[in-house]
């Protein structure tokens, strides 16, 4: 089951301005509503679930522990690199989630041996495992590792995964339901003044590169891609259905219109920016033949004026659901909605704005789906229909929790 929340209250710094929030929670219902400050929840009904299976009181474990990326090694969206503080800092934090108390810090995991990376993901896995991924700009690589959190909130067993160096930037990770396989989508560094840029510690996707999903199994290391050849495009919202074989994406199209060398003097008011078009929601069978992205079924195509911010395949591999925002700030109007292979997309809420009001969504799950989830392109470059050119890696998946 999948809720919405929606919230307005006047804006805090009275100066009485309009206010616009949206987040996509990759966290438990429950802590998005108590972190979003409920007002009141707004079920979102999701077309196609199985009877009893939409989650209940009972269904849900508020987590014990949250698990941090290094503050001090954060990636901008500028995509640099900002340098630890006070020379090698701790890779990922554990701290412990005190009812009326802030945090306790649990643990500070200095990076394996040789890494020399930085943490852009981590992902909570079935049986209390999880994998982190690091990424650095020179020689541009990604290292993808697995590990456990025992009882009292302390990692384990923190191993590089088999076949798990990617020589390229990951971002969308998404571990199936049976812990055997990793999904990802991976971009080319930018090669733009390589030298000088690695000596910036600047990590970012090479602009004009087709997307690309691609399944690691754990158990061999072997790898198998797929890419959206054809139009430029953008892939996020990677997340396996509860089979463990059908893997669930969104492909958004793009239309550029800056130049390509985006170091050149921009004109007056800057270069325009790069449009996210058509999404398509697809759900592939991963043991089928073929390597197009586009090849999958299709579950869910966006159409009309509105930008897609999210839309995401339930578990059963045949249903999801999204959000969409129209307008311009401080007008806008989100649209929540669910959707169902061969019978489109049923409009379940509509918010609109409010004068001198701060709005807010925040959507969730009840039952963790072991994805990032961390919008319509994996690598956070999508801002409401637009494809941010210079962003980096997806700030919003270097958090997870565990239970």
């Amino acid at each position: 089951m999948v809720e919405g929340l929606a919230r307005d209250v006047t804006a805090p710094d009275g100066s009485g301005s309009p206010r616009w929030w949206v987040r996509r929670w990759a966290a438990p219902v429950g802590l998005a509503l108590a972190v979003a400050g409920s007002v009141g929840a707004v079920g979102l009904a999701v077309g196609g679930e199985p009877p009893g299976e939409a989650a209940g009181p009972g269904d849900y474990r508020p987590p014990r522990f949250v698990l941090t990326a290094d503050a001090d090694g954060q990636i901008g969206a500028d995509g640099r690199v900002q340098a630890r503080q006070g020379g090698a800092g701790p890779w990922f934090q554990v701290r412990a989630l005190q009812e009326r108390a802030q945090p306790r810090l649990v643990e500070s995991v200095r990076a394996p041996s040789g890494d020399g990376g930085y943490v852009v993901a981590l992902v909570e896995g079935p049986g209390d495992t999880f994998v982190a991924v690091s990424t650095r700009p020179a020689p541009c690589e990604s290292r993808i590792y697995r590990f456990r959190l025992t009882q009292d909130g302390h990692v384990t067993g923190l191993t590089r995964v088999k076949g798990g160096v990617v020589p390229a930037l990951v971002a969308g990770v998404a571990v199936s339901p049976d812990g055997r396989r990793i999904a990802y989508a991976t971009a080319p560094c930018a090669q733009a003044r390589e030298a000088a840029a690695a000596a910036q510690g600047v990590v970012r996707p090479a602009r004009g590169a087709d997307a690309s999903v691609t399944v690691l199994d754990t158990r061999d290391g072997k790898r198998r891609t797929w890419t959206a050849r054809g139009l430029p495009s953008v892939v996020g919202e990677i997340v396996w259905a509860r089979d463990s074989r059908t893997l669930g994406y969104a492909v958004g199209d793009v239309r550029y219109s800056a130049p390509a060398d985006l170091s050149k003097p921009p004109p007056e008011g800057g270069w325009p920016r790069d449009k996210i078009g058509t999404v398509t929601v697809h759900a592939l069978d991963t043991r089928a033949g073929g390597g197009d992205l586009r090849g999958a079924r299709v579950l869910f195509r966006s159409a009309g004026p509105g930008a897609v911010i999210t839309a995401v395949m339930n578990p059963d591999g045949r249903t999801g659901y999204g959000m969409s925002q129209e307008g311009e700030q401080p007008a806008v109007t989100t649209v929540l909605f669910s959707f169902v292979e061969g019978r489109g997309m049923r409009v379940t809420q509509t918010i609109k704005p409010e004068p001198n009001a701060v709005m807010g969504v925040a959507l969730g799950e009840s039952k963790p789906r072991y994805a990032c989830l961390g919008g319509i392109d994996a690598f956070g470059r999508a801002d409401r229909g637009d494809l941010v050119t210079g962003g980096g890696v997806n700030g919003a998946c270097r958090m997870a929790w565990a239970r």
